[in-house]
């Protein structure tokens, strides 16, 4: 694919692949635009089953503000769909939408200003309201989330309750999902929110400054709503006026090790969490250059820092509590043979691309030095 794509209806995808030959889409001979032509009121590509084994890599999105409502719908029971170093912009509702589905893979992609319209949705949003889709029952990691930048999002639907960087949102006994080496900040939103899910894994994220939207209830950035078997690594979240870096509610169960919280007000976190720094620490993370955001001001998302301004900024500087003093998530309660290789792979390399020394301590949050 080459050149700008102007869609006057969505871009509707059934078929598909096979296992040993995807189906890529790909930018060819320089960028390509996908955009809206006028109002869809739709995504701008849908991916329906019986489609699978569809990969889309190095496309461009560009939603006019409300014009399209995301980039990505992933429909029912659609499975190993990948979504690959996409750069994802004025979207009315999300940048990327999953609705019960499995296998799918979030890498690279940069989505910036979206929910502006019909909005009630998130930058990442993976939602199994209909119930979780198995499409096998395979051990180890279905999904992945990582490596993306997810900036100046907002729910300005009736219910401001999502403009989250990422959600795993419903369905209960949904596959295991990893969430990894993702930088989300300056949103309306949280930074990463569970909500009624089993099996989900937080590592080496890192949260700034989001829940920007005075609408908004007290939140945090790292949360859990009714959720079992959450595990929350090597984070570090630095929270907004009102907001708290980590808040675990509605009965979760979850666990937490090496993670660091700052700013905004008290984690709501159980008594012998916040009683274990090797837990849950408090202590400015010394980013290299974290950008200035006002303690009061409603409405900062809309200025939020385009992901390819925001540079070396939350790369930890060389005094900074987050080098080195995280764990090897390998090594958790709970890692079983079958989630190492994705480990592995996945955390091999920070959000840079820079090598980690697997074996070694890590250090805390999206960046290792």
């Amino acid at each position: 694919m080459k050149g700008v794509y102007r869609l006057t209806n969505t871009l509707i995808m059934r078929g598909g692949g096979r296992p040993d030959a995807w189906i890529t889409y790909r930018s060819y001979d320089g960028k390509v635009l996908i955009t809206p032509r006028t109002s869809m009121r739709a995504a701008l590509i849908q991916v329906r089953a019986p489609a699978a084994y569809l990969e889309f890599r190095g496309l461009t999105f560009d939603g006019g503000g409300t014009n399209a409502y995301e980039a990505y719908q992933i429909e029912y029971h659609t499975h190993h769909v990948r979504v690959l170093n996409n750069v994802i912009s004025n979207m009315s509702a999300a940048g990327i939408a999953v609705t019960t589905a499995d296998y799918v893979t979030f890498t690279g992609n940069r989505i910036y200003r979206f929910g502006d319209g019909v909005g009630w949705s998130s930058g990442i949003s993976f939602n199994s309201g209909d119930g979780a889709f198995w499409f096998d029952n395979a051990a180890g990691f279905h999904s992945v989330i990582a490596d993306n930048i997810v900036t100046g999002g907002i729910d300005n639907s009736d219910h401001h309750s999502d403009g989250n960087g990422i959600i795993a949102d419903l369905g209960g006994n949904i596959p295991p999902v990893l969430i990894a080496d993702n930088l989300v900040y300056e949103n309306g939103g949280r930074c990463i929110h569970s909500l009624g899910v089993q099996h989900v894994w937080v590592i080496n994220n890192t949260c700034y400054m989001n829940g920007l939207d005075s609408r908004l209830g007290t939140t945090g950035e790292i949360t859990s709503f009714n959720s079992q078997d959450i595990h929350l690594i090597n984070n570090v979240a630095v929270a907004w006026t009102g907001r708290r870096p980590y808040a675990i509610e509605g009965g979760s169960s979850v666990a937490l090790d090496h993670n660091v919280g700052f700013d905004g007000i008290a984690s709501a976190v159980p008594g012998d969490v916040s009683a274990d720094p090797s837990r849950l620490l408090t202590r400015d993370p010394g980013f290299a250059a974290p950008i200035a955001v006002d303690p009061a001001a409603d409405g900062q998302w809309k200025s939020a820092l385009p992901p390819s301004a925001v540079g070396e900024r939350f790369r930890p500087q060389p005094s900074s509590v987050l080098r080195r003093w995280g764990v090897d998530p390998r090594a958790q309660p709970g890692v079983t043979k079958d989630l190492l290789p994705t480990l592995e792979t996945v955390l091999g390399r920070d959000l840079a691309g820079q090598r980690r020394w697997l074996g070694g301590r890590f250090s805390v949050g999206a960046y290792d030095s």
